[in-house]
């Protein structure tokens, strides 16, 4: 971004001033979270965790990346034109080091997917049919991104559009396949 992007975990780091902010992302991570209920209470807020680089490819790919990114800041042209790396510490770039950067910083993007998962029936974790009926609950479906077995590799918005007017198609009897797609 070619503005320093500053949250409450970048705030008293780096200055509110003229810079940019360079992220990595793991497109496709291979690790899990979880949202879970935390009790038969229905007040009872669920227990979330994304779980975010507990894969140890998902943590070599985002060093990898760190890694990448500070090259390319201190490799003509960017270089004459950086005054200052602040974060990661420039002086320590250990994998130990970098990994601690990433595990603090580490964000989702905001596109999780894959809660309610659709899927076969022979599949204990998709709790989804293929028309995005909850297996064992009448008359419920679920219709965003919860439905995606996986995540795409690219940016969410037309994946989630495309689930819920597939899920409005066969709401109202239009879905004349009898599986999405």
């Amino acid at each position: 971004m070619p503005i320093v992007y500053l949250d409450r975990d970048t705030l008293g780091l780096v200055d509110d001033s003229y810079g940019l902010t360079i992220t990595t992302v793991v497109v496709k991570p291979r690790s899990r979270g979880f949202v879970r209920l935390r009790s038969a209470d229905p007040d009872d807020m669920p227990l979330v965790s994304p779980n975010l680089l507990a894969d140890p490819d998902d943590q070599r790919t985002m060093i990898e990346g760190q890694r990448f990114f500070m090259r390319a800041l201190e490799t003509g042209p960017l270089k004459d034109r950086i005054a200052e790396i602040k974060i990661p510490d420039p002086k320590d770039r250990s994998d130990d080091a970098i990994l601690a950067h990433c595990r603090r910083f580490v964000k989702t993007n905001y596109h999780p997917s894959g809660t309610a998962r659709m899927g076969p029936a022979n599949d204990p974790s998709a709790v989804l049919d293929s028309r995005l009926n909850v297996r064992g609950i009448d008359n419920l479906r679920v219709c965003d991104l919860s439905a995606m077995p996986d995540i795409n590799a690219g940016n969410t918005n037309a994946p989630a559009m495309m689930i819920g007017s597939r899920c409005a198609d066969f709401i109202s009897g239009e879905g004349r396949r009898d599986e999405l797609g």
